[in-house]
C-alpha cells in the first residue's frame, strides 16, 4: 500500500517540491512531468502502481517548485542535475523513471547519460532526436548562445 507525502527539496539553486507515493520495499522510480504541467499529472497513476517507490517531482518554474533566478535560462541541462540531486537525496543510486512528454525526452536523455543509474524507463507520449552527434552539438551551443544573449538583452534593459 502507498503512503502519500509531499516533499521539499533543496538541489542548491532551486527547491523542488513533489508528491512521494512511498511503498516499503518497492522500486525507487521517479515520475517527470510534461511541459507546462506538474507532478499532478500522476495522481491517477500512481496510486495503481503497485512494487513502486514512487516520487513525481515539479521541475523548476512549474506546479509547487521554485522558479529559476531571473535571467537564469530555463534549460534541459539544470532539470538532468536537479532530476539526480532529487535522486542522490531521496538516496537512491539507481531508480527508474516514468516520463511523460518532456519528462520522457529527459528520462531518456538521463539513461542515455548516466546508464549506470537508470535501471529502467518508460516514455509516456515521448520521443528522441535522431540527429547526428555534430547537429546536437551545433543545436545546444546555439540555444547556449541565444539564452546568453538574451540574458544580456534582459539586463540591459533594466539598467
Amino acid at each position: 500500500m502507498h503512503h502519500l507525502e509531499e516533499l521539499e527539496i533543496n538541489t542548491g539553486p532551486v527547491t523542488i517540491r513533489g508528491k512521494r507515493w512511498r511503498q516499503d520495499g518497492g522500486i525507487p522510480t521517479l515520475c517527470l512531468h510534461g511541459f507546462l504541467d506538474n507532478a499532478a499529472s500522476f495522481d491517477l497513476l500512481a496510486p495503481k502502481l503497485k512494487g513502486l517507490d514512487l516520487f513525481a517531482m515539479d521541475f523548476a518554474g512549474h506546479g509547487l517548485s521554485d522558479h529559476r533566478p531571473l535571467g537564469t535560462p530555463y534549460m534541459g541541462l539544470s532539470d538532468l542535475h536537479e532530476i539526480l540531486s532529487v535522486a542522490d537525496h531521496l538516496g537512491w543510486t539507481t531508480f527508474s523513471v516514468i516520463g511523460h512528454s518532456m519528462g520522457a525526452e529527459l528520462g531518456a536523455q538521463l539513461a542515455g547519460l548516466f546508464p549506470d543509474r537508470v535501471r529502467a524507463l518508460v516514455c509516456l507520449d515521448g520521443y528522441c532526436g535522431t540527429n547526428t552527434i555534430e547537429q546536437t552539438l551545433d543545436h545546444l551551443s546555439s540555444m547556449v548562445t541565444s539564452a546568453s544573449a538574451r540574458s544580456s538583452k534582459i539586463g540591459r534593459a533594466h539598467v
